[in-house]
């Protein structure tokens, strides 16, 4: 099956800009998948566009993962879009996050109506009840578009967070009812489906494939190895296969969040582990930008998605990723170009020495996270 070149998103902005247009032109059919959804500007925006298009006949469906309630009512303007009333249980985990991660506690937004209207339409459908532990995120158009990466619904995303930190995320917009089909069969039976689409799945059928996946690409990597990760704790295993990578020759780039709004120390400690091979072929650098991508580019395949590399990504949630080749074409190459343009602004670590690590408070993120 041939498919069409991808469209890459640089950051919220743009993506939301063609997010809009997609709703206004919709002709039959919605479909969401969303673990954030705050109730902020970008939030109620495309709930009003959601609500219009129901208006004029087209069937919404989403799905909004109850789970990612903790972090939208622990840090940013504490207010959930869908779950504006947090259980005993949830408030308590909220309450631990923010003294964990020292977050401002502002005042949730004033309730809007909005989400009252979405449920009462007849066109929309929303289940946002399950705590599915479901971290992917896409958007379906007609059965035709479909939008997929990292980027969550929410205002940081298309400029910066309340820390004043630029997010920088990907999201990659597939044409074509071909992706769609191909998109849907892997859903059913990942492990018979077009292996264009890494996921992993709890249900219809269970399937965590995005581990070995990962692995693969590392393994098959022969000059360079780019990874991009906004939250980056593996396993052993892991950081082997990276420094066996380095040992034949290639060539690895790693860049992280100087300042992550969660896993930072995580973050640290495996820069630390990693920079302890002192192997001359691995390079560690420190974006100023809060980077919320998760993206690993070999000189032969791109993964980009909503994968973490870390235990909770790995072992509890479901998560998509696009595998694509790294090719001349348009979609590899401006991804190429801007991964150059984040490396050329980040801090290169050039000694362990320089990342000043709380080890209590890792040990206490390996706990939480």
């Amino acid at each position: 099956m041939t498919f069409q070149q991808p469209e890459l998103f640089i950051c919220g902005e743009r993506f939301f800009e063609r997010l809009a247009e997609s709703i206004r032109n919709a002709k039959a059919s919605i479909v969401v998948n969303m673990f954030i959804w705050r109730n902020d500007e970008i939030g109620s925006a495309l709930a009003r566009l959601l609500l219009d298009a129901a208006d004029r006949g087209v069937r919404v469906a989403i799905c909004k993962d109850r789970y990612g309630v903790i972090l939208e009512c622990c840090e940013e303007n504490c207010a959930s879009f869908f779950h504006p009333r947090l259980t005993m249980r949830e408030k308590i985990q909220c309450f631990c996050l923010k003294h964990l991660y020292r977050l401002a506690m502002p005042a949730a937004s004033v309730p809007q109506n909005i989400e009252g209207l979405l449920r009462q339409h007849p066109n929309i459908q929303i289940d946002d009840s399950h705590y599915r532990r479901d971290h992917s995120k896409f958007w379906i158009f007609d059965d035709e578009t479909l939008y997929l990466g990292g980027i969550n619904v929410e205002n940081k995303e298309r400029a910066t967070d309340s820390r004043g930190y630029a997010y920088h995320d990907y999201m990659v917009g597939l044409h074509g009812r071909e992706f769609v089909e191909a998109f849907r069969a892997k859903r059913q039976n990942p492990a018979l489906a077009s292996p264009l689409f890494g996921m992993n799945l709890k249900s219809p059928v269970p399937c965590f494939e995005l581990r070995e996946r990962y692995l693969d690409l590392i393994r098959n990597a022969e000059r360079t190895l780019d990874i991009l990760m906004a939250y980056f704790a593996p396993e052993a295993d892991f950081l082997d296969e990276i420094a066996t990578a380095c040992r034949r020759g290639v060539k690895v780039r790693l860049l992280l969040p100087q300042h992550a709004n969660f896993n930072h120390e995580l973050n640290l400690l495996t820069a630390y582990r990693l920079l302890g091979e002192r192997d001359q072929n691995l390079a560690v650098f420190l974006s100023p930008k809060m980077v919320h991508a998760k993206v690993l580019v070999s000189e032969k395949m791109i993964s980009l998605g909503s994968c973490n590399i870390n235990r909770k990504a790995f072992r509890s949630l479901d998560e998509l990723n696009l595998f694509w080749p790294n090719d001349s074409q348009p979609f590899a190459t401006s991804l190429r170009n801007d991964l150059e343009e984040q490396f050329q602004k980040a801090q290169w670590v050039k000694d362990r020495n320089q990342l000043h690590i709380h080890w209590l408070w890792a040990a206490a993120e390996r706990l939480v996270m």
